[in-house]
């Protein structure tokens, strides 16, 4: 129940965020945050992560709705205990994240970007992105280097 907990806030979070970027940032597109280095930058972005993929918003939509599920499955059979509650973790941050840009994409047609890093060419980007980035770079590590084979 925690988990569910977690995911509504960060979910929360990340729509107060867009929010605000849209409202505030939308008629200005671009606020330097520290010179050089961190900016606020509106972007509609029409594709998935950082912008890939340009178009497609009903395969998004469903592609998404079908990753939620296997996701769903793929908690409900992990253990509880040990290095498998990290992995538990980093399914949170993914459907957080992931439920944070469906929102967008499916009642705006696109997914509100927003971080923009000035001191490298990088995709400008939301908190959603950041933490379906960090759950699966957490995934990923906890698989690879926590999990050992039974």
């Amino acid at each position: 129940m925690i988990n569910f907990a977690i995911i509504a806030l960060l979910v929360a979070v990340d729509q107060i965020v867009k929010r605000w970027a849209y409202v505030a940032l939308q008629p200005i597109r671009h606020i330097t945050v520290i010179d050089g280095v961190l900016g606020w930058t509106y972007l509609e972005n029409r594709g998935v992560a950082f912008g890939f993929f340009y178009g497609g918003r009903w395969f998004f939509i469903i592609a998404t709705l079908i990753l939620f599920g296997m996701i769903y499955f793929h908690y409900k059979k992990l253990p509880t205990e040990g290095p498998y509650k990290i992995l538990r973790f980093s399914l949170v941050l993914i459907v957080a994240g992931g439920i944070g840009n469906f929102i967008d994409r499916l009642f705006l047609g696109f997914v509100i970007d927003y971080i923009h890093l000035l001191f490298m060419n990088f995709p400008v980007f939301n908190i959603a992105d950041i933490l379906v980035s960090v759950g699966a770079g957490l995934y990923f590590f906890t698989s690879l280097f926590a999990i050992k084979e039974q």
